[in-house]
C-alpha cells in the first residue's frame, strides 16, 4: 500500500513539474542600435528633458504608474534615467523607437533602465534592479509576451554596443 502511495504521488509531482515548466519565456527580439540622427532627440536632449516633455509627461507617467514615486521599486522610475543617460535609435522588431539606457547614479551596477518610445502613445520600459526586473507597456496592446521580447532584444542590443 505504502509503495502504490509513493509512487502516486511521484507520478503526480512529476506531472506538475512537466505541466509548470511548459512554457519559456519568449526569445528576446532581434535587434540593433542604428546611427542615431535627429529623432532621437525628438523628445529632448537628456533623458530628464524627455520625462518632462509634455507630449510625453502624461503618457510616461502612465506607464510607471505607482513606480514613478517607488513604491515598489528602490527608487522611483526618473532616477533611473540621470541627465548623463544615453539616447539611442533602436530598430526592433522591424520598428525603429527611440531607447533611453540609464541607470541610477548611486548603483549604476545594478539599478539600470531602458525606456523604448515608438510613438508618445506606445512606450515601453524595463527596470532592472540587481536582477529583479520589471517591465512596463503602455499603449493599444499592453503586456504581451512579445513586448517583453522586444525590450529585452532592445536592452541586448545596446548591452552589446556599450561593452564596446
Amino acid at each position: 500500500m505504502r509503495r502504490g502511495t509513493f509512487l502516486g504521488t511521484l507520478s503526480l509531482l512529476a506531472a506538475l513539474l512537466l505541466n509548470a515548466c511548459g512554457s519559456a519565456p519568449p526569445a528576446p527580439a532581434d535587434a540593433v542600435v542604428v546611427t542615431a540622427d535627429a529623432r532621437a532627440l525628438q523628445y529632448g536632449a537628456n533623458a530628464p528633458e524627455v520625462l518632462n516633455n509634455p507630449r510625453l509627461a502624461n503618457q510616461i507617467r502612465a506607464l510607471f504608474g505607482p513606480d514613478w514615486n517607488a513604491p515598489r521599486v528602490s527608487y522611483g522610475a526618473p532616477a533611473f534615467f540621470p541627465d548623463f543617460s544615453t539616447i539611442r535609435m533602436v530598430r526592433v522588431a522591424g520598428r525603429e523607437v527611440v531607447a533611453i539606457k540609464g541607470c541610477v547614479p548611486t548603483g549604476c551596477s545594478l539599478y539600470q533602465g531602458l525606456l523604448m518610445i515608438t510613438s508618445p502613445d506606445q512606450l515601453q520600459a524595463r527596470l532592472d534592479e540587481g536582477g529583479f526586473v520589471h517591465y512596463y507597456d503602455f499603449g493599444p496592446s499592453p503586456g504581451s509576451p512579445a513586448s517583453r521580447s522586444m525590450i529585452d532584444g532592445a536592452w541586448n542590443a545596446i548591452e552589446v554596443v556599450e561593452r564596446r
